[in-house]
């Protein structure tokens, strides 16, 4: 039989000394637990396929859940994911296509990934930022920069390049 016993782990998570300066109750390596607000360690919360579809979990019966997770796709293309951000209720994502010739910005929708934007430069790392330069009470934007090319900005219909060179980081203050 095997013997178990409870371990408190309240110290938090420590990447900043080395192995001899962690305290018998903190992590330096873990995997499915992050650091609670209040300090200490809480486990993460479950994590679920999305597309933007209804969610499996919230599905009644364990047959319509496995139904439903069934139904939900990937961002379409191969590799990694190169960006995701938020917008207008939405998650963006942005991914290489087959062959990495180029990539595509998505949305998420309740049927699924939509295609935003298409032909943009492949392998970028894109960062994205939500502003409203026109003081208009519906006038929020989603701007973007990936390092490969210029800046964009899309609002909810409309997709253009800023006159910038190739950022890498984007901040709305």
């Amino acid at each position: 039989m095997r013997n178990s016993a409870p371990i408190l782990l309240n110290g938090g998570y420590r990447d900043d000394v080395g192995i001899m300066g962690i305290a018998a109750n903190d992590l330096s390596l873990c995997r499915n637990f992050e650091p609670a607000a209040q300090g200490g360690i809480v486990k993460t919360g479950d994590f679920e396929r999305f597309d933007g579809q209804p969610a499996p979990s919230r599905a009644g019966k364990p047959s319509d859940a496995t139904a439903r997770r069934a139904l939900i796709q990937t961002v379409p293309g191969e590799g990694r994911i190169l960006g995701l951000g938020f917008y207008a209720g939405a998650v963006i994502a942005v991914r290489n296509v087959i062959g990495n010739s180029s990539c595509t910005m998505y949305r998420s929708t309740p049927t699924g990934w939509q295609a935003i934007k298409t032909m943009l430069p492949p392998n970028g790392y894109y960062r994205f930022a939500v502003g409203n330069f026109y003081a208009g009470s519906n006038t929020l934007t989603l701007y973007g920069v990936s390092g490969t090319h210029q800046a964009f900005a899309w609002d909810g219909t409309t997709f253009i390049y800023l006159h910038t060179g190739n950022p890498q980081f984007i901040a709305i203050f």
